[in-house]
């Protein structure tokens, strides 16, 4: 799903919405997994192989992973984070 963040001012560094985004999702890795009625839902993962606890993030309804972007680097110092983008629940 490709979002468009162009009416979103630039942050303090002046980085772009998209530009900050792809930085913090290029820090972890992606994983698709197939759901049973066809569709499918992504897997954003911070901090594994280390051993360190598992942290489960949901977003609410309408939302993504991108909810949970100020969170997912500082909490991968100490978990393993997961966070689930589930579109359209």
């Amino acid at each position: 799903m490709i979002l468009d963040y162009s009416a979103v001012p630039r942050l303090a560094d002046g980085r772009t919405a998209a530009e900050h985004i792809a930085a913090v999702a290029a820090t972890g890795r992606a994983v698709r997994v197939p759901m049973g009625n066809g569709g499918q839902m992504m897997w954003h993962i911070w901090g594994e192989g280390s051993g360190k606890p598992i942290l489960l993030l949901f977003h609410g309804g309408s939302g993504s992973w991108i909810h949970w972007i100020r969170n997912v680097q500082p909490l991968s110092q100490h978990f393993t984070v997961y966070a689930a983008d589930m579109p359209g629940l």
